[in-house]
């Protein structure tokens, strides 16, 4: 008889997102070897956008938005799995999973990617939740058979607080892309008096400073002029106030395979950094399977995931955002000028998401199945610390 696992992310029905993909990942895999139920929001489109808007109102007290469709479907479930994982964000949907499972005393591992509240830094504050968050995460991680991180500075920090708990850092993996459209843009030092430099994704004010190295790259007098397109938003004017040879151009978001195929148009793909240097861009890892070289803007001022991540990855510079002008343009260039080839841009097979997943079932199963079959657990009743002091969400 086949074992049953649950899984609960709540952004599985947006695919495209990091902790969405990461959940339909690990989903299917789990599917090879379990009956396998993935527990999503109920509420649909524009119906379930707008009754999650209406949360602000109470935000103090909910832990996000999502925290009505969370309580409604996950708080007086009675079924039983065999094992569960509970992806995050949002952190409601974990919340409330965690008490359903506890509640049947089925085991399960929290797999999250952002700081929820414990390890938050004292200088980000929480945009919703904060009444209770840091009470409903302490819950998760003391009944947690483990935990998934997918950074080692946020494994550290929670490890001060349950140094008891097994925690696995992984992070994302990449959907692969097809090499048929693999191009190695060979770019001469004689040429290429433009610097052409593509970023995917939106920009907003969590994101390191870039405007001070971009600048300096362009008055450096390497190159006549750059050329940064931005296929995504600059939500907050993240690239303003750049010198007059530097031209910022707008592009709509694509596919991924549109964008492997284009990107020989550029010469470098930048991620930028979060200011918090425990989070990990997650475009990062898809950026693995780019045929251009890439480049990492970090702060510099400390130890930092992106650092930690790129620094041993293909085809990857790691700079800081303070760099000197010569320092910076001198890593730059011969960055470009290099001949790369195909196979040394190669992805690691290790790194994509067939890999993880498999990897995290199987953390999943051990942790879970296997455990409980070597030692009985017995249900525990909790009082649910609810928003707004009541027994139903508002």
């Amino acid at each position: 008889m086949r074992p049953s696992l649950s899984i609960v992310g709540f952004l599985a029905d947006q695919p495209m997102s990091p902790r969405g993909e990461r959940a339909l990942a690990i989903a299917r895999a789990a599917d090879r070897i379990a009956h396998t139920e993935l527990i999503v929001p109920t509420a649909r489109g524009v119906i379930g956008q707008r009754a999650r808007q209406l949360t602000r109102i109470a935000s103090p007290f909910m832990l996000d938005r999502w925290e009505p469709e969370a309580y409604w479907i996950l708080s007086r479930r009675q079924s039983s799995p065999d094992g569960a994982l509970l992806v995050g964000f949002p952190f409601s949907a974990v919340y409330w999973g965690a008490r359903w499972l506890v509640r049947n005393g089925v085991r399960y591992v929290v797999d999250l990617g952002d700081p929820w509240a414990l390890t938050l830094p004292d200088d980000e504050r929480m945009p919703m939740g904060r009444l209770r968050a840091a009470r409903c995460e302490r819950f998760v991680w003391r009944h947690a058979a483990a935990g998934v991180l997918t950074t080692q500075l946020q494994a550290d920090a929670l490890r001060e607080y349950f140094p008891d708990l097994p925690i696995i850092v992984r992070p994302n993996g990449y959907r692969s892309a097809q090499h048929s459209q693999w191009r190695a843009r060979h770019r001469q030092a004689a040429t290429g008096r433009t610097l052409r430099l593509v970023h995917y994704g939106n920009l907003y004010t969590s994101r390191v400073a870039v405007v001070p190295l971009l600048s300096r790259l362009a008055q450096s007098g390497r190159w006549e002029r750059v050329v940064v397109t931005q296929q995504g938003k600059d939500w907050t004017g993240v690239l303003r106030g750049l010198p007059p040879n530097v031209l910022v151009e707008f592009a709509r978001p694509d596919s991924w395979e549109k964008v492997v195929e284009s990107a020989g148009n550029h010469d470098l793909a930048i991620v930028v950094g979060n200011r918090n240097p425990a989070q990990l861009p997650s475009k990062a890892v898809q950026y693995l399977t780019l045929p251009i070289p890439r480049l990492a803007i970090v702060s510099g001022e400390g130890t930092d995931a992106l650092t930690d991540y790129a620094q041993d990855k293909p085809g990857w510079l790691v700079l800081s955002s303070s760099a000197s002008t010569e320092t910076a343009a001198s890593a730059v260039a011969a960055h470009v000028q290099r001949p790369w080839s195909a196979e040394e841009l190669l992805a690691p097979a290790e790194e994509s998401w067939e890999s993880v997943a498999g990897t995290l079932v199987d953390l999943l199963v051990h942790h879970t199945m296997k455990a409980a079959a070597s030692s009985s657990r017995m249900p525990a009743v909790h009082r649910p610390i609810v928003a707004a002091g009541t027994s139903r969400p508002r």
